[in-house]
């Protein structure tokens, strides 16, 4: 479930509760960068990293690469335009780069 939610970032996409074959499962669904779910994204990795016992979320968030994408949200228009957004994924980039010594290559992907 969590590595989902941060390929929502990843992706910008929503999560959909639905049935699938006998069972309700959570299926990625793609769309365009909406503050919304960014919003609803944001705020389950940061309450979750932070509640983590051993940083395991931020750790994840590093391993697929969130980091460039997080500096590449922060600097939308959109996302600037929402104080309360842009703060939150401030922080959230903030704690993911916390935990990580960053390379070289999370900084010259954008």
């Amino acid at each position: 479930m969590r590595r989902q939610i941060i390929y929502c970032i990843l992706q910008v996409c929503a999560l959909d509760y639905t049935l699938v074959g006998h069972r309700r499962a959570w299926l990625i669904k793609e769309q365009e960068e909406d503050n919304p779910t960014l919003h609803i994204v944001a705020a389950f990795l940061l309450y979750d990293g932070r509640n983590s016992k051993d940083d395991e979320v931020f750790e994840m968030m590093h391993t697929e690469g969130t980091f460039a994408r997080l500096v590449e949200l922060v600097q939308m228009n959109s996302v600037q335009d929402d104080v309360r957004l842009h703060q939150m994924l401030l922080e959230l980039l903030y704690e993911s780069s916390r935990i990580q010594r960053l390379t070289y290559e999370d900084f010259s992907t954008w």
